[in-house]
């Protein structure tokens, strides 16, 4: 081992983030957006459909797209909001805002079910659950964003060496005549 590999220890693991992980945030919150707008149209066109008898699976949709809706601007308002620690509302909030990642990805996923009960027969509401289930699975990715860290840890070892302190001491002697002083103060 040469001088300059004593010096550093190089532990290092892979150092790039996949693509898709480093943007998944942005990825999930404009699929979300993209599902909104389907699922908006879905449940006006299904509920003015006066011929179907499946008005109800509109009437859901409006549903599912309201709390769908304030779950996605749940962090432009805790970005905006002025709150704070202590008092109802804001305990209310924080429970809003404990649902991200993983638990908004398993209701996203458990708000899609019902539109697919009704089968076939509603097409704009196939699609919806289907991109509210992609939606779902992207949250619970989403989770694992932070917890898969590539890092690259250097460790340096940089020798060192204690100074010497010398402490010099001076003896100084001086010898004064106390009868020599006086004299001249005397000779005044």
């Amino acid at each position: 081992m040469s001088a300059g590999e004593k010096d550093r220890i190089l532990t290092s693991s892979p150092t790039k983030t996949p693509p898709f992980l480093r943007n998944i945030t942005i990825i999930a919150r404009l699929s979300t957006m993209a599902t909104l707008a389907v699922m908006w149209a879905a449940a006006v066109y299904v509920v003015q459909d006066k011929e179907r008898q499946t008005q109800y699976v509109g009437f859901y949709l409006i549903a599912a797209s309201v709390v769908v809706t304030f779950f996605e601007l749940t962090w432009v308002i805790n970005k905006s909001a002025c709150c704070r620690q202590e008092g109802c509302c804001c305990f209310c909030w924080q429970i809003v805002m404990w649902v991200d990642n993983w638990k908004k990805g398993i209701f996203y996923l458990l708000l899609s079910v019902p539109v697919f009960l009704e089968g076939m027969r509603i097409i704009l509401g196939m699609v919806s659950g289907f991109l509210l289930i992609m939606c779902g699975l992207l949250y619970i990715l989403k989770t694992f964003k932070d917890g898969i860290v590539y890092t690259v840890t250097e460790t340096q070892y940089i020798p060192t060496t204690t100074p010497v302190i010398k402490v010099i001491t001076h003896e100084i002697s001086t010898q004064t005549e106390d009868k020599h002083y006086y004299q001249e103060i005397s000779g005044h």
